[in-house]
């Protein structure tokens, strides 16, 4: 169903209510949601702040606090590591 047709069934569905409650509440909805569609804008912009134009790394490591990966220490503690499961099993677990 095309947009134009859905809008037209819409408001010949409004024009025959006879509720007066019923067109108060479609009233209230549609100036909520009116609002809201507003406010989505205002809302994403609070969320996404400012978006650069291109990415410095350093800057953002900087940023971020980065540190490098002591690949000693790191090795050091991975060898203490014991696994039951071989190291094709759990990557398999790991793509369920």
């Amino acid at each position: 169903m095309t947009l134009d047709r859905r809008k037209l069934e819409l408001v010949n569905a409004i024009v025959s209510i006879e509720d007066n409650e019923v067109l108060t509440y479609l009233e209230k909805a549609f100036l909520k949601s009116k609002k809201l569609k507003k406010d989505i804008p205002e809302s994403l912009a609070k969320l996404t702040g400012e978006i650069e134009k291109s990415i410095d790394l350093e800057k953002l490591k900087k940023e971020q606090g980065v540190k490098p990966l002591d690949m000693k220490a790191f090795k050091k503690k991975t060898s203490k590591l014991v696994f039951e499961e071989s190291i094709e099993e759990n990557l398999a677990f790991l793509k369920k």
